[in-house]
C-alpha cells in the first residue's frame, strides 16, 4: 500500500489540493446535468415499485399528476398478481426534457392464473431536477397487448383478461 505524499512548501500543496477538488466537482457536476443519465434508474424504480406494489414509491414519480395517476395505478395493481416486469426501450426527446418508455409486463389475476404479457408506453417529464411520470398509454403497435396499467376514456377500468 503507497501512501500519497506531497512534497513542497504548503502553499504548493494548497494549490495541488485546490485543483484536486476543482476536479472532483466539475465531474460531479456534468454527471448531475445530463437528465438522461437519471431517467433509467428513475424508470426502473417505478416499474420495480408497480411490480412489488411499493405504492409511496409510485406516489413519488407521479407527483405531477395530482395524485390521479398513482391512485389509478395501486387500483389496478390490487386486481392482478405481477410476476415480470422488463424495461424495453428509453427514448429521449430532442430537448432533452421529455421521453418515452416502452415497459412489458407479466401477471396473472387470482381468478384466472394464465400468464399474460403486455406493453405501455409511458411518458416521463423532466422537472424540479429529476423524472416524473405523466401519463401511461398503449403501446403503438395496436396488435400488441396491453399491460393492465394503460388507461383510456372508454376504459372500463379493469385489467386485461
Amino acid at each position: 500500500m503507497s501512501l500519497l505524499v506531497l512534497s513542497g512548501s504548503p502553499r504548493r500543496i494548497s494549490k495541488w489540493i485546490a485543483v484536486l477538488l476543482a476536479g472532483l466537482f466539475a465531474g460531479s457536476c456534468s454527471a448531475a446535468s445530463d437528465p438522461s443519465r437519471h431517467l433509467p434508474l428513475a424508470v426502473r424504480e417505478l416499474v420495480e415499485a408497480v411490480t412489488w406494489k411499493h405504492y409511496p414509491v409510485v406516489a413519488r414519480y407521479a407527483v405531477g399528476t395530482d395524485g390521479s395517476l398513482a391512485g389509478e395505478i395501486r387500483k389496478r395493481s390490487e386486481a392482478v398478481e405481477m410476476a415480470e416486469s422488463e424495461v424495453v426501450d428509453v427514448a429521449v426527446s430532442a430537448d432533452g426534457d421529455h421521453a418515452a418508455v416502452l415497459v412489458r409486463y407479466t401477471w396473472y389475476t387470482s381468478r384466472d392464473t394464465t400468464l399474460k404479457s403486455g406493453h405501455e408506453l409511458q411518458h416521463w417529464a423532466r422537472a424540479r431536477g429529476g423524472w416524473y411520470i405523466e401519463s401511461i398509454g398503449p403501446p403503438v403497435d395496436p396488435a400488441a397487448r396491453r399491460s393492465p396499467f394503460v388507461m383510456e376514456e372508454d376504459d372500463d377500468k379493469s385489467p386485461q383478461n
